[in-house]
């Protein structure tokens, strides 16, 4: 059967307009090691952050790996997260000789619930780091983190995976918040290249630590201080990036045009706390209570209509993650991995679009 609404469309600027810069490249003979094309990029993504440092590296997993080998150190070795996030956030932990340390979420937001802190203080001699999810590219609460990372005297990191072009509640940008924050531009995501990620701090000296260890840990005079990867951006990505980025702002505006209709259109449904401040990879929902999810994904995939049940195995639940250890138990976690429906979404999604899918999956 011929899909009729898919659950993504790669929004990647048409090849025409990259052209010019395409043929750039070849002229120069410059592909990759950051290259004229990845640092205009980096300066435009920091302009876009009000003047945060930037990084750009090959993919949002490189970076996560990159910022948690920078900034947490000594004999903690445990990195509180979510289980409810997808498990690229909680191999980077594992890669990097670290202990994921799952929490709970909260029932609202879907994000890392700070109700917990007087249990997560009591490991402060076991917590090395607490690394925030800002779930389906909606923010946190990150006040809050903020404070609970003081008081452990822990670096805050922020996993915002999904969310450049988007807002704390607070209406501050994603990516200026923690020690540092990171960012995906895989080709699922609103501002994509196909694979590359960002990493964001106000730290510059921490900034200048990833850019040397995204290029195999070799500083200015080519002499290694500590270990690195190779994680560099191509020219080619950054090419892709300095597009998409001049896009961005109408994909968003379109994108919540969008999920306002979506919330107008679904009957019984919940949606994410704060998910107006959201960039809308695709659009997230709870199934209404009594309804159950996978039928209700079998129906639309029966008329066309593609649905997906992110996360339907929290990573504690995968033979990856059954052997790390859980704060608490994740009661919220797993109900949610029971009701959470996500629909489709794309820059070209039409209210009679939106109004066809939902119908689908009301009447399922």
């Amino acid at each position: 059967m011929k899909i009729r609404y898919p659950f993504l469309k790669p929004n990647i600027p048409k090849l025409a307009q990259m052209l010019p810069d395409l043929q750039e490249v070849y002229r120069n003979g410059c592909f990759t090691n950051m290259g004229p094309f990845e640092r205009l990029l980096t300066a435009k993504i920091g302009e876009c952050l009000d003047g945060m440092g930037v990084a750009v590296v090959s993919n949002c997993t490189a970076g996560l790996m990159l910022g948690l080998r920078a900034t947490v150190n000594g004999k903690r070795r445990e990195v509180l997260v979510p289980s409810y996030t997808f498990v690229a956030t909680v191999s980077a932990i594992d890669w990097v000789g670290l202990m994921p340390l799952f929490a709970d979420v909260d029932a609202l937001s879907w994000q890392m619930d700070p109700s917990h802190e007087k249990d997560i203080l009591k490991r402060k001699d076991k917590i090395g780091a607490v690394l925030l999810c800002n779930t389906f590219g909606s923010p946190s609460d990150v006040e809050s983190w903020r404070e609970i990372a003081r008081r452990l005297d822990v670096p805050l990191l922020i996993d915002s995976a999904a969310g450049f072009g988007g807002q704390y509640g607070d209406g501050t940008r994603q990516g200026t918040k923690g020690t540092a924050e990171f960012f995906s531009m895989h080709a699922t995501k609103p501002f994509a290249v196909g694979e590359g990620g960002i990493v964001a701090s106000q730290d510059a000296d921490l900034i200048a630590r990833i850019e040397d260890m995204k290029n195999f840990g070799l500083n200015r005079e080519r002499i290694s201080q500590f270990p690195g990867l190779n994680a560099k951006l191509t020219e080619f990505q950054a090419i892709i990036g300095l597009h998409s980025l001049r896009q961005l702002p109408s994909s968003v505006e379109r994108r919540r045009a969008a999920a306002a209709r979506y919330r107008h259109c679904l009957r019984g449904f919940a949606f994410q706390e704060k998910g107006e401040f959201s960039t809308y990879p695709f659009f997230p929902a709870l199934s209404p209570i009594g309804k159950d999810r996978d039928r209700i994904i079998r129906h639309a995939a029966a008329r066309a209509v593609q649905l997906r049940d992110y996360y339907a195995k929290p990573v504690h639940a995968q033979p990856f993650g059954r052997r790390f250890p859980k704060l608490n138990g994740l009661p919220v976690t797993n109900r949610l991995a029971q009701r959470a429906v996500c629909l489709p979404m794309y820059d070209d999604i039409g209210e009679n679009d939106i109004e066809a899918i939902s119908r689908v999956v009301n009447e399922a």
